[in-house]
């Protein structure tokens, strides 16, 4: 069985709240929220580059990445990293 990232579900949620509430003068959808809501990064996802502008931040011994308000953790396999989305530490 496929699971849906969760947020995805919060958007189509956002999308079908915003447009059956809509005044007739107003935009069904508010494109701000959605542009947030696509570019958030689930925690567990993998990546395997870093966005620019990251920092490294040392917490209770892990060393983690700070980028924006995401935050990733290093993980080694072989002789490739990729990062694992986290929460803030």
């Amino acid at each position: 069985m496929n699971k849906v990232p969760k947020i995805v579900v919060a958007l189509l949620a956002s999308l079908f709240v915003t447009t059956a509430f809509s005044q007739p003068d107003e935009p069904a959808i508010d494109p701000g929220a959605i542009a947030a809501a696509v570019t958030a990064i689930v925690v567990g996802s993998i990546v395997h580059s870093l966005p620019p502008s990251c920092q490294t931040v040392i917490s209770n011994g892990f060393a983690s990445q700070q980028c924006g308000g995401t935050w990733y953790q290093p993980q080694i396999s072989g002789s490739s990293t990729t990062y694992i989305v986290v929460n803030a530490p």
